[in-house]
């Protein structure tokens, strides 16, 4: 486990409230109610961690996030804190860390991949066959990542579930087309993400024996 000086924060579901845990004292704010979670609340996660550094801002720090998902967090730090700190994101979901790494090492394969999948009207007909690609291991790993980014967008909700056989089991969503992130915006998280190490990782194990030098966002 992390030891009494690294730098958490954490959410809290239940209250609502957004934590930075320090050796000495702790900082809460309200955290406002809003789909997207941890992607409206990047700027703020940001500035409590720049606070919490305020001490020891020439230190190099390594910034871990155990739940990446959508890293939109990790992100807004590496924008923040580019040079001054190494990442590591990780993750127990193996299709997520896939289309991590694969967009993170040639993207160029996975915006290949991603550009033959249906996005225009009529895109409901291949969502099955697409949903079972993203866990099928006779396709390429670029081809699993491409199917992982058009699944987040053409699912219900954006959501990512699976059975407990490990296969995505979320339905359609209700869209007339299918719209994923443009190719200059993949290409540009890939560029930023690449000294990241990503790994497949349960959070426990992930933040076994690190130091103070850690900050953790949980």
């Amino acid at each position: 486990m992390p030891s009494c000086g690294t730098k958490i924060v954490s959410f809290n579901a239940e209250t609502q409230t957004a934590t930075v845990s320090l050796a000495s004292r702790r900082v809460v704010f309200d955290r406002a109610q809003t789909e997207n979670g941890a992607l409206q609340q990047a700027p703020r996660i940001v500035a409590l961690f720049e606070r919490a550094r305020q001490e020891d801002l020439r230190r190099p720090v390594i910034y871990r996030e155990p739940f990446l998902g959508g890293g939109a967090v990790m992100l807004a730090l590496i924008e923040a804190w580019r040079g001054r700190a190494s990442f590591v994101g990780s993750d127990t979901s193996a299709p997520l860390v896939t289309t991590w790494r694969c967009l993170q090492h040639h993207p160029g394969l996975v915006l290949d991949a991603l550009e033959a999948l249906p996005m225009k009207e009529g895109w409901r007909g291949a969502f099955p066959a697409i949903r079972v690609s993203v866990t099928d291991p006779e396709g390429s790993a670029d081809q699993r990542a491409a199917a992982f980014i058009w699944l987040n967008r053409a699912g219900f909700n954006g959501l990512w579930r699976v059975n407990r056989k490990g296969h995505c089991n979320v339905p359609p969503g209700s869209y007339v087309t299918v719209k994923v992130p443009s190719s200059d915006h993949l290409r540009a998280v890939s560029v930023a993400i690449g000294p990241t190490l990503i790994v497949e990782k349960d959070w426990r194990t992930a933040l076994e024996g690190i130091g103070d030098e850690n900050f953790i966002y949980l």
